[in-house]
């Protein structure tokens, strides 16, 4: 079955957003302009603002606030889909379905984001006459970096999983998340699963360093500022008898760094997100870093990093987990497509969960051999 790709290269020039589209039928580009820019963050911000404040009351949530969201979404995605499909490039999207459609094979939009900073733009909410694109195509952010994707050497038959979990405070957003993953893990049946307990800095170095295929990250993010620039970490299991320690996302990479997965799941509430939306102002995004933990991960060349833009409901992260352990322990296809159907299902119960529970997860790709099939 043949995948057809279409490239779409943002890059934030001369205060507009360049777009260019490389499709297998033809390139074209266009430009947003400085005043649609600067509405397209207003309005981003404006939605992440909106999620922040709903998940905040917990269970205490009128329908009309929820029916409100998932309108300001979708009416958001519409315009986004103006902005950035001009004539030309919507014809090669439409060329592209075509050839797809006749080949008797699949769309994968990949967004080739050339400027950090733009990874605030909920690019997953893109939508046309009221579906959204990754409903129906595989969608992955594809981020440019120095260091070069690093699988590990010596690919198994046996999927070798490290599931770490901490959460030394009792967060229920954590709690959550852990028995969602939890559960996934058990009923997988075609991997080696190696759970990390206590998740200590020393715990968790070991796990890496022996070697894993899937590395799911389970505990409380935050930010500190430093120095004007916020700084995430995870609150993990304390050593030497504290309650508590910070591994900060530098911390993390280096373990990485040192040893090649092929994906890392981060189901930590906001490791997507890359400062507090509501001590931000639009005019100090500009020229600055994207400096979220999913973002960073991916930086030191894990192929596929999946992390989360805002805290997800237990139910979410159920539905998730267990589709992304579905098709990645059996090889039963790319991640892309397990997370796909994830936001499927999560947006088939929308009525009874956040209307942006399917749009947290964010998959970052940089690389083409992301499928799992032996």
């Amino acid at each position: 079955m043949a995948n057809c790709e279409l490239p779409l290269q943002l890059l934030f020039i001369d205060d507009q957003i360049l777009v260019v589209c490389a499709g297998p039928c033809g390139e074209a580009f266009s430009f947003i302009s400085k005043e649609d820019v600067d509405h397209i963050i207003e309005e981003s911000l404006s939605i992440h603002r909106s999620i922040d404040r709903l998940v905040l009351r917990h269970g205490k949530i009128a329908r009309s606030s929820l029916t409100r969201l998932a309108a300001q979404m979708k009416n958001f995605g519409e315009r986004l889909f103006g902005y950035v499909f001009g004539k030309k490039l919507l014809d090669i999207l439409n060329i592209t379905i075509g050839q797809a459609i006749r080949q008797g094979g699949n769309v994968t939009i990949r967004l080739m984001v050339a400027t950090d900073w733009l990874n605030v733009i909920p690019w997953e909410l893109l939508c046309s006459r009221g579906t959204y694109l990754c409903h129906t195509y595989d969608f992955v952010r594809h981020p440019f970096a120095i260091q070069p994707v690093r699988s590990p050497l010596a690919p198994s038959s046996t999927i070798r999983s490290v599931f770490i979990g901490g959460n030394p405070r009792n967060d229920i957003f954590v709690e959550d998340q852990l028995s969602a993953a939890k559960k996934a893990v058990d009923q997988m049946h075609s991997s080696s699963t190696y759970i990390v307990s206590p998740a200590t800095y020393t715990n968790i170095a070991d796990a890496i360093y022996s070697g894993t295929d899937i590395l799911h990250f389970v505990a409380h993010g935050e930010y500190s500022s430093l120095g004007g620039t916020p700084k995430g970490y995870f609150l993990i299991d304390g050593e030497d008898g504290r309650k508590e320690d910070r591994l900060p996302i530098e911390m993390l990479q280096s373990f990485c760094r040192a040893s090649p997965m092929q994906v890392a799941i981060l189901s930590a509430c906001r490791s997507d997100q890359p400062f507090l939306y509501s001590a931000r102002r639009l005019v100090s995004l500009r020229g600055e870093r994207y400096t979220s933990m999913a973002h960073s991960l991916i930086q030191v060349g894990i192929p596929c990093v999946i992390g989360m833009s805002h805290p997800i409901s237990k139910p979410g992260a159920s539905v998730l987990a267990r589709r992304l352990y579905q098709v990645l322990s059996t090889k039963k296809g790319p991640i892309e497509k397990a997370v796909r159907q994830a936001r499927l299902e999560l947006f088939a119960h929308m009525d009874d969960l956040l209307p942006s529970d399917w749009m947290t997860p964010i998959l970052y790709s940089r690389t083409k051999e992301s499928d799992w099939v032996a």
